[in-house]
């Protein structure tokens, strides 16, 4: 098991929104505890935090209006195809939250990793609000290409989607892409 700390420094990023949510309890994301925030569009927010000292990396997601899977996965060209992807739902057998390690050589539903290297933190979601928010940690460099990206510092494409169930499958137009440095301060 991975000891997961708080982040050493307060947040690196004007707050443009990224710990104004709104949750009837403690909210998922702290700046104590999340280094960097970054809005990728106007409903979704990431949150990370590199952590050097144990080759990982915490990667959250934070997004309105999401009633299903969600997914963010480093990609080489912005795109599916060769994208790395890490699928945070609930188990339909039991209701319990997962997260899969998945990647896609095609412009189709993509395989789950043989090597599952991602471990969550956290997730919840509203049900009447679609209000989603998760945690996982990843390796930054799990050895296991083609499948997976190392983390390196600079910035790269992160693709994200999300699905109107938890039943993995298609996303139709709710996805896109954003640049991201998972391992330094948002672009």
């Amino acid at each position: 098991l991975f000891q997961v700390s708080a982040a050493s420094n307060a947040k690196e990023t004007s707050d443009d929104g990224c710990f104004a949510w709104d949750f009837d309890n403690e909210p998922p994301f702290h700046p104590d505890d999340w280094k960097y925030c970054q809005r990728i569009t106007d409903d979704i927010h990431i949150y990370y935090t590199p952590m050097p000292d144990t080759g990982h990396v915490m990667l959250g997601l934070h997004a309105s209006d999401a009633y299903g899977w969600t997914a963010l996965g480093p990609s080489g060209n912005g795109g599916m195809k060769g994208a790395s992807q890490i699928v945070v739902r609930k188990d339909g057998d039991d209701g319990e939250w997962i997260a899969e390690d998945r990647y896609s050589m095609e412009y189709a539903s993509p395989s789950l990793d043989d090597k599952q290297d991602v471990q969550l933190l956290f997730a919840t979601q509203d049900e009447e609000t679609g209000e989603t928010a998760w945690g996982v940690l990843i390796p930054q460099d799990s050895c296991d290409e083609p499948y997976d990206y190392p983390l390196e510092d600079r910035e790269m494409p992160l693709i994200w989607a999300m699905g109107n169930s938890h039943d993995f499958s298609f996303h139709g137009v709710r996805r896109g892409s954003a640049t991201v440095n998972l391992m330094g301060s948002p672009p």
